[in-house]
């Protein structure tokens, strides 16, 4: 029975003679040479046998025959170098050393498209490179979280928002050090709100109070610490008009006003040394203007006399009286003279106070 004949797949032979060209192509440049001298060998052979060939045919057979073109250069897969670099940049991520695999996976050409293999080593390596990159930033910016290092946390917070902007981990990164660093703001207004709350600068410390509630609204201490300072700047404005216009004091109304101040501001707290000097100093006022003091009032019997507030004196040559602290006015008449008026001021004093009114200017 006889057999029936192989029959190639179509394309075959084609296949055949593409991977025939390949081997060819890609036989070592010496054994070109070495068949070459081979030929130029047997011609010289020639000229030795008997009845060889004449110089002329000689020459014709050597410059006929075929020679064997040299040997395409070998492509760059099959170059000892390259296939050297090729390894050690395959071998390089295993040992960790990543940038390093990198760089030489750039040196491979990615012309040709026998290289595929290596570009996408390429990529590997550098998907691993930023995997680890990320890694190592996210770990910084923790670290530095953790310390306090809103400088170094907010450079990494940086890198990490170049690598990755939409990355769930780094959305929080960038939410736990915008509230890190709104803690460390506040804290520092709040130091600051302290400092001038102890110095009993309270316009200075409410401006502040104002800057941390416009941070963190719900920050007890600064709501505690704005009200505070209200109170306080309210407190401490009343007591210096008061203070600065003794002579209000002299007014039984305003004296009693003064009298109800001076008892709230004595309760405050905490007490630093502005209020406890302003307390001292208002109640030493009161006191002075609820003293009575001593007046001699001098006239030449023939003037009347007349305090406004308190009465008719009359005439004399000396009268000694009681005046509380305050401001009087004095009326001296006198018939053919001119009436005489003053306006005297009667202050809180440890001396006798003199007076003298009397009509001198006639008419």
């Amino acid at each position: 029975m006889n057999e029936k004949p192989h029959l190639s797949p179509p394309g075959a032979h084609r296949d055949q003679r593409k991977r025939t060209e390949r081997r060819v192509s890609r036989t070592p440049l010496f054994i070109s040479i070495l068949f070459i001298v081979l030929l130029a060998g047997a011609g010289a052979v020639l000229f030795l046998l008997p009845g060889g060939l004449n110089k002329t045919e000689a020459t014709v057979s050597l410059t006929t025959a075929p020679v064997q073109q040299p040997a395409a250069p070998l492509s760059g897969q099959e170059m000892p170098g390259k296939r050297t670099e090729n390894g050690e940049a395959e071998t390089l991520p295993m040992s960790g050393d990543l940038t390093a695999a990198e760089e030489k996976q750039v040196q491979i050409p990615a012309l040709d498209a026998e290289f595929q293999e290596e570009r996408d080593d390429l990529s590997r390596v550098q998907r691993e490179i930023e995997e680890q990159t990320f890694k190592d930033e996210m770990s910084s910016f923790f670290q530095a979280i953790e310390a306090n290092q809103l400088v170094r946390a907010k450079s990494s917070l940086k890198l990490l928002r170049t690598l990755r902007s939409n990355h769930a981990q780094v959305i929080q990164a960038g939410r736990i050090f915008a509230e890190k660093e709104e803690s460390a703001q506040v804290a520092l207004l709040r130091a600051e709100a302290e400092n001038l709350s102890e110095a009993e600068k309270w316009q200075d410390a409410l401006a502040v109070y104002k800057k941390i509630l416009a941070i963190a609204p719900e920050s007890l201490f600064g709501v505690n610490g704005q009200s505070l300072a209200v109170k306080r700047l309210k407190l401490d404005k009343i007591l210096a008009e008061t203070i600065n216009q003794p002579s209000r004091l002299h007014d039984d109304t305003q004296r009693t006003a003064a009298i109800k101040l001076l008892t709230y501001a004595q309760q405050v707290e905490p007490k630093g040394p502005v209020i406890v000097s302003q307390v001292n100093r208002l109640e030493e006022l009161i006191t002075f203007a609820a003293t009575p003091v001593d007046v001699l009032l001098e006239s030449d019997n023939s003037t009347d006399v007349t305090i406004y507030h308190v009465g008719r004196m009359g005439r004399f040559f000396s009268r000694q009286l009681i005046l509380k602290p305050g401001t009087y006015t004095i009326v001296g008449t006198r018939m053919g003279y001119r009436d005489i008026r003053r306006t005297v001021e009667i202050a809180p004093a440890s001396e006798t106070t003199r007076l003298s009114i009397q009509c001198e200017e006639r008419i």
